[in-house]
């Protein structure tokens, strides 16, 4: 699992609510813009750059707070990386080969994200190739029962190293024997009802354009920015149904 964004587009989101026009030390200044279908997005303008860099942000609290899909943040993101439907996760990564893109799919404290870079020049072909993955990604159950027979070895091997086991310590003596803590050490009781339905009912209802953060930073200007995250934004919900973080009480 991959719990990291960019640096740059990491402060954009934290600005999200501050106002616009946004600064942070010597950064590029970031302006909240609109597409032409209305969606309020950010925007770092980096005229000299060669890449453009898009971050889809979700604000949900699933995976930190619902012990049925408490493996959601560990397991959704290596699924939603294989690909689209119909193609296959070799295929998929030579075409973005070949038009120069990459992307990741990751969890953050905040939620689920996605992100791609691609060529200023080439945006087009980069949310051509997104749009499929975006809008049905590939949940193969064989992969999923993987992910979830290899959780206790990676948990296992974890506990061998003395700076996760002082970790481990210090959050159970923290939060009890509470969910919080479950999912932190990811106990084995939590993946027990590991489900690709459920994943995808999960995904139906929290990856929707209401509750979703988008960030960009690149050459892009917005008017040709705009369309293609219109163009990406059609492949989901107009509505989300997220769930509120779990705030344990500490010691």
């Amino acid at each position: 699992m991959n719990r990291t964004f960019p640096l740059l587009a990491l402060k954009v989101l934290v600005g999200f609510f501050a106002g616009t026009p946004l600064a942070f030390a010597a950064d590029p200044v970031v302006i909240r813009e609109t597409t032409p279908g209305g969606f309020s997005y950010l925007r770092a303008a980096m005229p000299d750059a060669k890449v453009q860099s898009v971050q889809f942000l979700w604000r949900d609290g699933t995976s930190s707070s619902d012990p049925t899909l408490a493996w959601v943040g560990s397991f959704a993101p290596s699924l939603f990386a294989d690909g689209p439907k119909g193609e296959t996760r070799a295929s998929f990564s030579e075409k973005l080969k070949d038009i120069q893109s990459g992307y990741n799919w990751g969890v953050s404290d905040i939620g689920p994200g996605f992100s791609f870079t691609a060529r200023g020049t080439r945006l087009g072909e980069a949310v051509d190739a997104y749009i499929p993955l975006l809008a049905n990604p590939e949940l193969d159950p064989a992969r999923l029962e993987i992910l979830r027979k290899n959780q206790p070895t990676g948990r296992a091997q974890a506990r061998e190293q003395a700076e996760n086991l002082a970790g481990l310590a210090g959050m159970r003596y923290a939060l009890g024997n509470s969910l919080a803590y479950k999912i932190y050490a990811s106990e084995p009781e939590l993946f027990e009802k590991v489900d690709v339905t459920r994943l995808a009912e999960w995904r139906g209802r929290v990856l929707g354009r209401s509750n979703l953060i988008v960030a960009t930073a690149g050459p892009v200007g917005p008017e040709a920015l705009g369309p293609q995250l219109d163009r990406l934004l059609a492949t989901l919900n107009a509505t989300a149904e997220p769930v509120a973080a779990l705030k344990p009480e500490v010691f």
